[in-house]
Formats: structure tokens, sequence, C-alpha cells
């Protein structure tokens, strides 16, 4: 029964990171943001407790088509890149590709922690056998044996960004989204040490990434900015500031004026560290790793309590922080899950003491049973008990004698009543029995006629050793 339960709880926990990410995602028709400022972090799931996958500049213009709580999902911007290990692939001669030989998730590429931080599934589906993906860079490790690569991500992939970074794109940025109009190429990763992965790279768009946009100029027309994106339908025009739906004229081109990016509508980046120092210096945006690392390690070396102390103390602060409430009730069932594993870890480190006490005791009382066999003071030893079956009224009157160990008892023989030697008054009692034993073909049990019954102890005695070992009484009750 303990290993179903250890079993499920290892599969609870294995199956916890890629449900939090998907916890009640809405899905909503899909429209254009902007990044509001330099360093927005993009995610693997809904919360700051998700590792990033990219580190975005302003002006950055993504597709959001879902949202939870303070979170928008939205698409992969281009440069942004996957994992997928090498055990699941077949590379090209030319190294350009690779083809999956087995249905696989993919993996969430870390931005700065590289292969062996890369263990979040990227997908909610598995991409088919023999799906061929770009390879942008391959991943070794300290041994120089090829670990996996990084792969531009699919079209279906998906990651988050907090609503405080961003803002609606203006029509101009959704038009050159739709359109898919280039932008400079992104910052190179810096390279990153063996047996991990390069840092995943800073995206360009926006004020700093975009091509410049002319001054106004009452003889020149104004052009809008153009933005990368995945393509899609072009949408009218629209002032930056109007929200879908609402009433609009069309201007004409040399009516439009050059999109400024406001970030006062909502705080940077900067600001929200800020509001959590204590958080960040923790490392939450870690604990779900943490977590994981954790769940890996054999049970009963596993280094639970010092994880719980850990995630109780980000629970709090993230508690304390408005807005986090969601985020404090995810850490809230990481560390329910780790409670229970310590709650079976322990029993069953109970039950291994006990078990191990039990063999200890048994030995011992093997032992001193040998001893007092080995002199022949006794034909048996044992706990003397009722019988059930022979007791008088369908069978004849006789006595149960009991191994005499803890633990389940087992059945050495039966005694025959003898009015001398008050066997009555030494029920429930450890006794050596001196006397004839016999098989009872008709009864089927061994009988033993006593002539002596003592009650004895099975408490180790003093004395010398035997050649055998064994402890010898100094004082051997003789018959």
């Amino acid at each position: 029964m303990w290993g179903l339960v250890a079993g499920a709880a290892a599969h609870l926990a294995l199956r916890v990171p890629a449900a939090l990410a998907q916890d009640q995602v809405k899905a909503v028709p899909q429209y254009a943001v902007a990044v509001v400022g330099d360093g927005a972090a993009l995610r693997c799931g809904d919360s700051t407790v998700f590792y990033e996958v990219a580190t975005l500049k302003a002006g950055t213009v993504l597709r959001a088509d879902g949202e939870s709580g303070s979170w928008l999902r939205v698409t992969y911007p281009a440069g942004t890149r996957a994992f997928v290990w090498a055990d699941q692939v077949q590379p090209a001669a030319s190294g350009r590709t690779v083809t999956l030989t087995r249905p696989s998730r993919l993996q969430a590429a870390h931005a700065s922690a590289g292969a062996q931080g890369s263990y979040f599934a990227l997908l909610d589906a598995d991409l088919p056998t023999g799906t061929e993906l770009t390879v942008i860079d391959s991943a070794a490790g300290s041994d120089g044996r090829v670990l996996g690569y990084m792969v531009a991500p699919p079209s279906q992939a998906r990651a988050f960004i907090a609503k405080s970074v961003v803002r609606k794109a203006t029509e101009a940025e959704a038009a050159a989204l739709a359109a898919g109009t280039p932008t400079p190429t992104p910052t190179t990763p810096p390279e990153a040490p063996q047996g991990t992965r390069p840092t995943a790279p800073t995206l360009t768009g926006g004020a700093q990434g975009l091509p410049t946009p002319p001054l106004p100029n009452p003889a020149a027309p104004t052009t809008a900015i153009t933005q990368l994106g995945p393509a899609g339908d072009a949408v009218s025009p629209q002032p930056a500031d109007s929200l879908p739906g609402e009433p609009t004229s069309t201007p004409t081109p040399t009516s439009i004026p050059a999109p400024t990016f406001t970030p006062e509508l909502a705080p940077a980046p900067a600001a929200e560290v800020a509001q959590r120092p204590q958080a960040t210096r923790a490392g939450l945006q870690e604990l779900v790793a943490l977590f994981e690392r954790v769940r890996q390690q054999p049970l009963a070396e596993a280094e639970i309590d010092t994880a719980l102390a850990q995630f109780q103390r980000a629970q709090e602060q993230y508690a304390a922080i408005p807005g986090e409430e969601r985020t404090a009730q995810r850490l809230s069932a990481l560390i329910e899950l780790l409670r229970v594993r310590k709650q079976i870890r322990d029993e069953l480190a109970q039950r291994q003491a006990r078990t191990t006490e039990l063999a200890s005791s048994r030995r011992a009382v093997q032992e001193k049973i040998d001893q007092l066999s080995r002199q022949r003071v006794y034909t048996l030893i044992g706990r003397l008990t009722p019988s059930v079956v022979y007791d008088g009224s369908r069978l004849p009157l006789l006595y149960r004698v009991q191994s005499p160990e803890a633990g389940p008892a087992r059945t050495l023989g039966y005694l025959a009543p003898s009015p001398e030697l008050d066997l009555a008054g030494k029920l429930g009692v450890v006794v050596g029995i001196l006397g004839e034993q016999r098989v009872d073909q008709t009864l089927g049990s061994t009988i033993i006629t006593p002539r002596r019954v003592d009650v004895i102890s099975l408490e180790p005695v003093s004395g010398l050793s035997s050649d055998s070992g064994a402890p010898v009484p100094t004082t051997p009750v003789r018959p």
C-alpha cells in the first residue's frame, strides 16, 4: 500500500509544474501588445515562480491569445529558442536540422541556466515522430558529449508575460506584426560554460530595436514603425490609446503621427522588482527547479525539510505582496506536496526502525534459546497460552506453546495438562519445558508430555562464550 501512496505522490509531483502553468488560462481573441521597458521577463509559466525563457526590450510586439490573472499568454517572438534532448532526435548530416525519433513536447529553454535548467515542457501535446526542427546551437557537457540542441520553437509554442510590463500595441505596431516586417537581429548571447546552454538571446524591438521613425515634419508624411511577428491579417489604423470596438475615423497616411511609447501606462520591470526585494534575493523564480531537484532525490535522502523552509519563507513573502495571492496559493500547493513526501519518508523510516528493532529482538531471543538448548536444559522453550482448538470440548484439553520472540507467533507444539505442574498459573509467560516430545498422527500436532515446566527469562545473561560465540550461563538449570 505504501508503494502505491509513494508512487501516486511522485506522479502528482511530476505533474504539478505543468498544471500550474495551465491553471485557469482563459483563451481570448488575439490582440497585439508591446513591451513598455527594457528587461521584461518572458517566462515559461504564469507566475514569477517559473523561469525566464527570454528578456525582452522596450517596443517588442507580441501576439496575446490567453489571460491568466495578471499574466498574458503570448506567442514566442523571433529569436527565442526551444530545447530538445539529444536522445530524442537524429541530426541531419548538414547539422542544420534534427528530426524527432520519438514524440516530444520539447523543453522551454532556460534563459540563463542552459540545458540542465531547461526542464519545463514547452508544448501541451507531443510533436509526432519525424518532425524536423531547425538547429540554432548544440549543448555539450564537460566531457564534450552533445547533451541536446537549441532549436527554433514551433508556431504553437507559448510563453507568459506580466500585464504590468506591456501595453496595447498601436495600430501601426499591430499592422507591422501582422505583416511580419523584419526587425534587427537579436543580440548574440554570451558564451555559456561547458555543460550549460548559452544564455537565451535578448530580443530587440520597439524604441531601441526598431528603425527610428522620422521626426514629425509638416512638409513630409510621417511613417509608422514596423515590427517582426507571425503572419496575420492587417488591421485598420486606429489611435494607440483607443480600445477594440471603439468607432474611429481612418486618418490618411500623412496624418498618422509616429507612435510613442508610454511606460507610465504600466510600471517598468524595475518597479516590479523593487516591490519584492526579499523575494528576489530568495531566487523565487528557481523554486520550481528546486522542487524538481528534491523530487528526483531518493526519498530516504531527499532534502525535504530544507526545501520546505525555503518554500514556506517564499510563500509568506508573496502572500504579503498585493496582487501576488495566486502565486502564494500555488506555492502552497507545492508545499503540501513536499509535506506529503515528508510524511511518507518519516513513516517509512519509522517502519524500518521498528523492523530493525524487531529483528534485533528476535536475534537476541534466539541466541538465548540456542544457548539453553546447547546445554540440554529444556526440551522446548516458548510462551504458554490457552488453545482455542484443543479446549477440552470437542478435542482434548491441551496448552499451546508459541514462539517467544516479538512479532507474529508460531505454534511450537502443545503441552498435555499436568495437575502437579500448575500450568494454568503459568499462562502468558515464557517457560522452559523438560519432557517427552512426539508427533500425534491423529491430531496432526506435536505433543509434549512435561516432567518439568519453569518460568524463565530470555534477557541476556553474563558468562563466557562457547566455541560458537553464544553466551553460556554461569549457573545452568539441570533436571
